[in-house]
């Protein structure tokens, strides 16, 4: 009789998201209003890329505020 050691219930995807979430920077909560029509094009385009709104978001506001900052010669 041979014995082995239990195989862990976690999936490989669930750990390095586990391990993602704890590497990440500290977030700030950011409340905006946005017309009606610019909320119905964003819920159509993130379902398009299966994507999460705060995730695009997130995406199009870092390339922005990096472009804008090189434009005005800021530093991170």
């Amino acid at each position: 009789m041979s014995f082995q050691a239990k195989k862990s219930k976690r999936q490989d995807g669930e750990m390095a998201k586990a391990l993602e979430e704890v590497g990440k920077e500290p977030s700030t909560r950011l409340n905006v209003e946005i017309p009606e029509s610019s909320m119905k094009l964003l819920k159509k385009i993130v379902a398009e890329k299966g994507t999460k709104i705060k995730d695009y978001v997130n995406e199009i506001l870092e390339k922005q505020l990096q472009v804008d900052a090189e434009s005005l010669n800021i530093k991170r």
